[in-house]
């Protein structure tokens, strides 16, 4: 089983009232962050998309389908990715 480093955010990570306001908006935030994690789950030894699926939560299909999204590739050593169906 793959391990996904996370992070904790909660009270003690919330900006301060003072903290200048983020420059980035939320939905590109969010999209940077779950490439982040799937490069991430894709990159672990000995992974394959079905194992970093398994990891993030995810099916397969819903992994191929975010990777297609976020312009993500399976690793080239790796097993080759099965086609898409939605293709």
């Amino acid at each position: 089983l793959l391990s996904v480093p996370t992070t904790d955010v909660g009270v003690d990570s919330a900006p301060a009232a003072d903290a200048e306001p983020a420059t980035e908006p939320l939905k590109q935030a969010l999209r940077r962050h779950e490439k982040h994690l799937i490069a991430q789950a894709l990159k672990q030894p000995g992974s394959s998309v079905r194992q970093a699926a398994e990891a993030l939560g995810m099916t397969p299909h819903a992994l191929y389908y975010r990777m297609k999204q976020l312009g993500l590739k399976a690793r080239e050593d790796g097993p080759e990715p099965a086609p898409n169906p939605m293709d």
